[in-house]
C-alpha cells in the first residue's frame, strides 16, 4: 500500500515548530552561531529565490491568460478590475493593520521598537490619488522588473498581452515564445516552492537560537526580525498589494540594530499599513 505523502502545507507547519525547537536548542546549548553559519545561508538561497521567482511568475502567468482571453474588450475589463483590485486589497491591509495596532495599544501589547543608534525617523508623506496613479505607469520597464513593483509589472503585462493579441498572425511568434516560457517558469516555481520546509526550517532555527524575539525586564518584547525573514513573510503580500506608497521605509534600510523593524515590503515596494501606525503611535519607535 503506497503511503499518502504529507501535503506541503502540513510540512512547512512542522518544518515551522521543528525550526523553533532546534533553535531553542542551540540557544540553550550556547551556540546559536552555529545556526548563523551553517543554517541561515539555505534559508537567505530560499528566500533569494522566492524573490527572482516572483516577478517571472506575475509577469508571464498574466500575459498568457490575457493572451488565452482572445478578445481585447476583455483585456480591458480585466485591465481595470485587477488594478482595482491591487488598490482596494492595499486599503483593506491598512484598515487591519490600524484595527489590530489600536486593539494591540490599548490592551497594552504593541511592542516597543528601537531604532539602531544615531537614526532618527522621519515623518511619513502620503501620496496623493493622482501621485499613486501616475505611478502605476512604468517610465522604465526594467526598472519595474528589479524593483518588483508588481502594479507597474501588471501594466506592463496588460500593454504586451494586449498588443500581441491586436498583432494577430503576426505576434503569433510572440504568443507561442509566452505560453513556453510560463510552462518553464511553472516548474521552475514548483521546484523552488517545493523547498519551502527547508527555508522555513533554517530561518526559523536561525531566529530562535540568536534570540530576535526577546523580552526585557517584563516590558513588552522587542521585535527584531531579520531582512531575510521579513523579506520571506513579505513576497506574498508584495505581489498582492505592489503599490508604492511615497514615504515608507525601503526594505534594505535597518531599522534596529541586528535586525529590522515592522514595515517595509519587498524589492522597494512598501506596506502603507506600517507608515499609518508609525504615524500614530510614534511615540513605539524609540
Amino acid at each position: 500500500m503506497e503511503k499518502k505523502k504529507l501535503s506541503l502545507p502540513k510540512q512547512i507547519g512542522i518544518a515551522l515548530l521543528l525550526g523553533i525547537l532546534a533553535g531553542y536548542a542551540f540557544y540553550m546549548l550556547g551556540i546559536p552561531e552555529f545556526t548563523t553559519n551553517y543554517l541561515k545561508p539555505f534559508g537567505t538561497i530560499f528566500v533569494n529565490l522566492l524573490k527572482f521567482i516572483v516577478v517571472p511568475v506575475v509577469l508571464l502567468s498574466m500575459i498568457d491568460g490575457i493572451i488565452s482571453m482572445g478578445d481585447m474588450k476583455k483585456v480591458g475589463s480585466v485591465g481595470w478590475k485587477t488594478v482595482a483590485y491591487f488598490l482596494v486589497t492595499t486599503a483593506a491591509a491598512c484598515v487591519i493593520g490600524l484595527v489590530f495596532a489600536n486593539l494591540f495599544n490599548n490592551a497594552g501589547w504593541f511592542p516597543t521598537l528601537a531604532l539602531e543608534d544615531g537614526a532618527v525617523w522621519d515623518k511619513a508623506t502620503s501620496a496623493n490619488f493622482m501621485d499613486t496613479l501616475v505611478a502605476i505607469f512604468p517610465s522604465n520597464m526594467w526598472k519595474s522588473f528589479t524593483d518588483a513593483n508588481m502594479l507597474q509589472v501588471i501594466v506592463i503585462a496588460l500593454m504586451f498581452g494586449g498588443g500581441i493579441l491586436a498583432a494577430g498572425e503576426k505576434g503569433k511568434l510572440a504568443k507561442d515564445l509566452v505560453s513556453t516560457l510560463y510552462a518553464v517558469i511553472e516548474r521552475v516555481m514548483a521546484f523552488i516552492i517545493a523547498l519551502s520546509p527547508i527555508g522555513v526550517f533554517t530561518m526559523m532555527a536561525w531566529v530562535v537560537a540568536a534570540g530576535h524575539l526577546h523580552a526585557h525586564d517584563g516590558d513588552a518584547p522587542d521585535i527584531v526580525l531579520p531582512d531575510d525573514l521579513r523579506q520571506l513573510f513579505g513576497i506574498v503580500h508584495a505581489v498582492q498589494l505592489g503599490a508604492a506608497h511615497e514615504g515608507d521605509v525601503p526594505l534594505d534600510e535597518p531599522l534596529v540594530e541586528g535586525g529590522v523593524g515592522v514595515g517595509g515590503a519587498v524589492g522597494g515596494n512598501q506596506e502603507p499599513c506600517a507608515v499609518k501606525i508609525r504615524g500614530v503611535y510614534p511615540d513605539r519607535f524609540q
